[in-house]
């Protein structure tokens, strides 16, 4: 069944590289005010290309998940992880029927039907094969070019061809079954012919082809963010991947998600569907100050640079094998230029300092770099270094972690978990928490106020397992509590892990 067209729009940037687009997601109602079943599996048709006397489009095919999807559609069990990318060579058959891409049978096409073959150049479909398995090589998925038959379940994404040879509006960039739960031997389409006299770009059709394909693994709402490929917003956003980011659907405005609450994470919903496949190429990152094997005085200043397409989640810094702070990493610019940061390091004894920085992006890839710097003279024993720490090699440094949540300490490196903080005279490891939220510790524990006014997870009178006493004579044993505010940043510190 075709529902009247809802009103969309679509990006000028997009349409004058491409011509091409990604699918809509629904709205609550559409024009004639019928309201949609969302249990209902639908067909999602991405943006319509702008035609000359009429405004960008969308339209809606409703799909019975009985009558038009094939038995096994739907499986609880598994999902299949292959994705055939076809460029129809000699041109695709369609027939009309349950949806099931191992007999090239859609109940999008409105007869048997023939799509072109991709009119693009080698290098342009090489180019949009690499970027396809680049967005989804964070997942366990396979990125077939030759049909794995039809006796293997698989998703097939049709690149070729135009709408028009399918019986849809020509103005239609791209179209695809879409429900709340993954689909198998389902096929989308992104007509990749519809426009290429006017400088059809691989990226675009590449983002085309990972939105349409995502539609039918589970994602079935648009997000409002440029970055990301389930969106329509566009403009200078860089490279498009699915993102670790918990973001408001919506396309050109806000708008409430269908089947995933408020928000909808890219990369949670794909990773739930397939696993993790390859961790991608981690980010690069620079210390520019100090230069390595300085001799510096107390507090000095460290500067670094850290980029990655996928963004930077947070960069750390550790000094002789402790983390001293978590940096959040910061939001798209609008070029991608290396992100500066900038911290004071805290008070340290004198002595060899190992001062490493880290980066992580968002899909867990991490970087490092370690430079040797000198504080006074190196340490000769552990009378020059801060309480509880040991003179290794003329580094101060403190031990292993060990100490559970709820167990006594008297310095953050010595927590497993969380930091060493006090409440009525007596320290322990434990976690932050929401005084307001109910149940926000684990049983046993009771969220209390710390002596710095802070909330932390507290074990209940009689669970802990006793506290150490607190500073020594020797140093400052707490330096990370002095660091302050990050100019780039509220920091977040912890402890070092075993």
């Amino acid at each position: 069944m075709l529902h009247s067209p809802l009103s969309l729009c679509f990006t000028a940037a997009l349409l004058l590289s491409a011509g091409i687009g990604g699918p809509a997601t629904a709205n609550a109602e559409d024009s004639n005010n019928e309201a949609f079943d969302l249990n209902e599996i639908r067909v999602d048709s991405g943006p319509m290309l702008k035609g000359e006397d009429e405004p960008y489009r969308t339209g809606w095919v409703w799909v019975d998940p009985v009558e038009d999807l094939a038995a096994d559609a739907i499986a609880d069990s598994h999902i299949s992880n292959i994705i055939f990318l076809n460029r129809c060579v000699g041109g695709c058959t369609i027939n009309p029927g349950s949806n099931d891409a191992r007999t090239n049978q859609s109940s999008i096409a409105q007869g048997t039907s023939l799509l072109s073959e991709y009119a693009g150049t080698q290098a342009q479909w090489d180019e949009t094969i690499a970027c396809v398995r680049d967005l989804y090589s964070p997942y366990d998925v396979n990125v077939v070019e030759e049909d794995p038959g039809a006796e293997t379940i698989h998703h097939e994404a049709i690149v070729a061809g135009m709408p028009g040879e399918l019986g849809l509006a020509p103005n239609i960039g791209g179209i695809a079954p879409s429900g709340c739960s993954p689909l198998n031997n389902v096929i989308s389409f992104s007509f990749a012919n519809s426009n290429f006299s006017q400088n059809q770009d691989p990226l675009t059709m590449c983002w085309t082809i990972a939105q349409e394909s995502a539609h039918a693994f589970g994602l079935p709402n648009h997000v409002f963010h440029c970055m990301d490929p389930m969106t329509y917003l566009d403009g200078n956003c860089g490279k498009k991947y699915f993102r670790n980011k918990s973001l408001p659907c919506g396309e050109f405005e806000q708008s409430n998600c269908n089947c995933s609450g408020v928000t909808q994470n890219s990369h949670v919903e794909l990773s739930a569907v397939f696993g993790p496949g390859e961790l991608p190429a981690p980010p690069e990152i620079e210390i520019q100050y100090p230069k390595p094997d300085t001799v510096l005085a107390d507090e000095f200043s460290i500067y670094w640079v850290a980029d990655d397409e996928r963004l930077i989640d947070h960069t750390e810094i550790w000094i002789n094998g402790t983390k001293y702070a978590d940096i959040p990493g910061k939001e798209w610019t609008g070029t991608f230029q290396p992100n500066d940061y900038h911290m004071e390091a805290p008070t340290l004894p004198d002595g060899v300092i190992e001062l490493e920085v880290r980066a992580v992006n968002e899909i867990g890839s991490e970087a490092s770099q370690t430079i040797t710097l000198t504080k006074g003279a190196p340490c000769s024993n552990a009378d020059s270094c801060f309480d509880f720490q040991e003179c290794n090699e003329g580094r101060c440094e403190y031990g292993a972690a060990a100490a559970e949540l709820g167990d006594g300490c008297a310095v953050d490196p010595q927590c497993l978990e969380g930091t060493c903080a006090e409440v009525g005279g007596e320290r322990a490891c434990a976690m932050s928490c929401i005084p307001t939220v109910s149940g926000a510790c684990f049983e046993g524990f009771e969220c209390e106020t710390t002596s710095s006014g802070d909330s932390v997870c507290w074990a209940v009178a009689g669970d802990t397992g006793g506290c150490c006493s607190v500073a020594g004579s020797k140093g400052d044993p707490l330096p990370w509590f002095g660091l302050g505010m990050f100019l780039f940043g509220l920091v977040v510190i912890r402890r070092r892990r075993a």
